[in-house]
């Protein structure tokens, strides 16, 4: 009876250390972290690339990334030699094509005795910029046994072998939404010149007409007028007499 009880831990201690030594013996290949993400036009978004190397000792490593240049704008690269310490001198980031980056990373001093360093983390930095609407991709140009692609690099005795499963590499989706609206600035619509026109002319239509106060008549008028002209005319034979 004990020896049947003991035979479901069995299974689960069998069962868990299968688990770990295939993660401990994961092939070669990249990681884009993050994967995906969703960012506005004109945001700028940041990739960090690891390595996955299982148990493979990587002397150098190339990383070939497709991007769609249509809707991202590529910014720049900054390496991170904390997991694997290439020389910087060999970090070269560089745009093979609109749409396609190349960097180069090498361990210094390789030789029989320096054989190279089991890889697991990030290993630079790729930034770029959104720059219209929609579905971007990015994933790394790869073919197995292609050593002028993507690739991670071991030294067997003084040979580079490619030891990458380019079919392990992740991939990455990153959905580009309208611009941002944080920080934008209400306005204050400003009336336009035919609007203030048109305002004014309501005004004067709708205000009452104001007639002058009359002071007398049309008879009047003609009546003094006349003793007028008739009063200079009498001064002017006057004078001449």
């Amino acid at each position: 009876m004990k020896k049947i009880k003991l035979l479901p831990v069995l299974g689960l201690v069998c069962f868990f250390w299968g688990i770990n030594t295939v993660e401990a013996f994961a092939a070669p290949h990249f990681v884009l972290i993050p994967s995906n993400k969703t960012i506005n036009v004109g945001d700028e978004l940041s990739i960090d690339v690891a390595i996955e190397s299982g148990t493979v000792k990587v002397a150098g490593a190339d990383a070939v990334i497709n991007f769609d240049s249509d809707k991202l704008d590529y910014v720049g690269t900054t390496s991170d030699t904390s997991i694997f310490p290439y020389d910087a001198s060999t970090f070269r980031p560089t745009l093979q094509k609109v749409n396609q980056l190349s960097i180069t990373m090498m361990l210094p001093g390789i030789s029989s005795v320096v054989q190279g360093n089991v890889v697991s983390g990030k290993v630079m930095t790729v930034k770029f910029k959104a720059k219209t609407v929609g579905t971007a991709l990015v994933s790394f140009e790869c073919k197995d046994d292609m050593i002028n692609e993507t690739n991670v690099v071991e030294l067997v005795g003084q040979i580079p072998q490619d030891k990458i499963v380019c079919s392990e590499n992740s991939t990455g989706t990153y959905i580009i939404a309208g611009a941002s609206t944080t920080g934008t600035p209400t306005l204050t619509p400003t009336p336009t010149p035919t609007q203030a026109v048109a305002a004014v002319t309501a005004v004067a239509t709708s205000a009452p007409v104001q007639h002058l106060p009359q002071t007398g008549n049309t008879e009047t008028t003609i009546f003094m007028t006349i003793i007028g002209v008739v009063s200079v005319i009498g001064a002017w034979i006057f004078k001449i007499l």
